[in-house]
């Protein structure tokens, strides 16, 4: 009888944590890649992109502008983008080419705008912060990890038709 001392919440929860654990343990190193990636790339929305000197009646400094305050479309995509490439490697092995094209082109696409925003600042003698050289980054390892889980996906498929 006190072998089974188990409370109801710990048998539903024993499941999912073991799910959990499967998952993370079967990430590939190209995946993992890729995640950083996309996370680094939303790290990057919240970072200073520029640096503008605001003069107000309290007195003048320099301050940090994200990309929230000045493209509040572009850091929606840029996120939406980030996070597009991270789940495209939640797809299954099947489908695992597919997602890392996503993720490859949702890379691509990051360091591309980080490119731009170097050179278009906003008005105002803004001038270029940490946020445009972080998110390139970001998006370089999505990119990375996008063509590697695609090249996996390849290696996998071809390996089986000549089986």
């Amino acid at each position: 009888m006190a072998a089974n001392t188990r409370q109801p919440h710990e048998t539903r929860a024993a499941p999912s944590r073991a799910l959990v654990a499967t998952a993370v343990q079967d990430l590939k190193g190209d995946r993992i890649i890729g995640i950083v990636g996309g996370l680094t790339v939303l790290v990057a929305t919240g970072l200073s992109w520029y640096s503008a000197w605001m003069s107000s009646a309290a007195g003048s400094s320099w301050v940090g502008l994200s990309l929230w305050h000045t493209r509040d479309l572009a850091a929606w995509l840029v996120l939406a983008v980030a996070v597009i490439g991270v789940l495209s490697f939640a797809l299954t092995p099947a489908e695992e080419r597919a997602g890392g094209v996503v993720a490859a082109v949702a890379g691509f696409a990051v360091m591309l705008y980080s490119v731009v925003t170097m050179f278009v600042t906003p008005a105002g003698g803004a001038s270029v912060d940490v946020g445009p050289f972080v998110a390139p980054i970001g998006g370089f390892l999505l990119l990375v990890g996008g063509l590697a889980a695609s090249d996996d996906a390849r290696t996998i498929t071809s390996g089986r038709a000549g089986a």
